[in-house]
């Protein structure tokens, strides 16, 4: 999944998500919710798919 449209569907289901698109290394990819590390290609060796992402975005944002 590319990069913009994950961040469309975090927007549709977080509507007040401040989401950073930053340049990094070629082929990084990173997801960080409240300064917490919670995906990267790095460590997993491959992209997520976007169920495991908008999970990892429901238990943060749990947490408050």
């Amino acid at each position: 999944m590319r990069t913009m449209e994950l961040i469309d569907k975090i927007k549709k289901k977080y509507p007040d998500a401040v989401i950073e698109d930053k340049d990094g290394p070629l082929g990084s990819f990173e997801v960080t919710i409240n300064g917490n590390l919670v995906y990267s290609k790095a460590k997993e060796g491959k992209l997520p798919n976007f169920d495991d992402i908008i999970k990892k975005v429901d238990e943060e944002a749990k947490k408050g």
